[in-house]
């Protein structure tokens, strides 16, 4: 049934400056075909659609690439965006999201992904995100983990601790290393990357934000559904810039991750996509 399915949160806020002159504001990062002849963002859009209906899929992005994301995916829902009016990092949008989610849909199990990494293949993104939703649909907040193959200090870590059904509890998270501590990282079978992929039911998240983080979800959750013209970028003003991780993730003791079983890079850079490219001889699936 549709309603059992999960609703897919894209993040799409972003310009990809370390991208440029590619990347710049009238063209960002996730509108470019980067790796593929699909734009970022289309790609990602498939993979959504690998777990849902078309219509339970979001972009939360800001109305500035709203137009230019409907001028290219002319066939994407003019009301599934979710609009943040300011940029404010990861929970914010979030939190948005979730109360959005909450009123739409009732209590559906989200799935958060960025709109700008590199996932092959496709079909065992898809595996992988189904066990992570096991675990979320038990009520815990999920992550994946990517097993390192470089000591990569662009990225953040993942301690696993205990296996649970489908994953891992989590031990720790660890801030981006500097080259000797990602070296260390990488001999130990227990340290992944933080690929910021995330699932978790619509509850769970709002009670965790509401625990660990209500200077966030609190003003938000006070002045939705915003009726007022200008009430949510007033609410947006007095939020601060944070990732999720920082703001919640890394104070909740209630994660649990699941090792990804696919290639994962974030194309963050032209580096990036250069060892992309070397990985795969340029084919992409």
């Amino acid at each position: 049934m549709n309603q059992d399915k999960p609703v897919v949160l894209i993040l799409a806020g972003g310009i990809g400056e370390r991208f440029w002159p590619r990347s710049r504001r009238n063209l960002p990062k996730q509108l470019l075909k980067i790796y593929s002849n699909k734009t970022l963002l289309k790609e990602t859009l498939n993979r959504a659609l690998s777990l849902t209906s078309p219509d339970r899929i979001f972009i939360g992005t800001n109305l500035f690439l709203k137009k230019m994301i409907l001028e290219q995916e002319k066939s994407f829902s003019e009301k599934n965006f979710i609009i943040e009016p300011e940029g404010k990092n990861t929970a914010a949008i979030i939190a948005l999201a979730s109360l959005h989610f909450q009123q739409k849909f009732g209590d559906p199990v989200q799935v958060v992904l960025s709109s700008d990494a590199y996932i092959n293949p496709v079909k065992e993104f898809t595996a992988t995100m189904k066990s992570a939703i096991i675990e979320a649909k038990e009520g815990s907040l999920v992550l994946l983990g990517v097993k390192p193959n470089r000591p990569e200090t662009g990225y953040g870590y993942i301690s696993a601790g205990k296996p649970t059904y489908t994953g891992f509890l989590v031990n720790a998270f660890f801030e981006k290393p500097d080259f000797k501590t990602a070296k260390k990282y990488i001999q130990r079978k227990t340290m992944y990357w933080n690929p910021g992929i995330f699932t978790w039911k619509t509850s769970v998240i709002l009670q965790e934000l509401e625990k660990y983080a209500p200077y966030i979800i609190g003003p938000l959750k006070s002045a939705f559904p915003f009726k007022k013209i200008g009430e949510l970028a007033a609410t947006f003003k007095l939020l601060p810039s944070e990732p999720i991780d920082k703001a919640l993730m890394e104070k909740s003791t209630n994660i649990k991750m699941v090792k990804a079983s696919f290639a994962w890079d974030d194309v963050g850079c032209w580096l990036s996509l250069e060892r992309i490219q070397e990985e795969t001889d340029g084919n992409f699936h």
